[in-house]
């Protein structure tokens, strides 16, 4: 019998994704950080911000949806 990998549906990846990304300009503008990438002068901080931002969304996103897909009546296991 082969074994099953261990991957995150494809849904719960994406649903991640959109919570980040959503999330994170959402999260920054009310904390008070407006992230320009195109400013004249490149801001180095807030821009690791950011990217620490989108980083630990994602995978709080991610462990949100993978349980929120291990909770649901609708998963049949083998």
């Amino acid at each position: 019998m082969a074994e099953l990998k261990k991957e995150l549906p494809f849904l719960t990846r994406y649903m991640a994704l959109i919570f980040t990304l959503i999330g994170a300009d959402w999260l920054l503008f009310t904390i008070g950080v407006n992230y320009n990438m195109w400013s004249d002068p490149f801001d180095l901080f807030k821009f690791i911000i950011k990217i620490i931002t989108i980083l630990a969304l994602y995978f709080t996103g991610i462990k949100f949806f993978s349980w929120l897909y291990s909770a649901s009546p609708q998963k049949i296991e083998k």
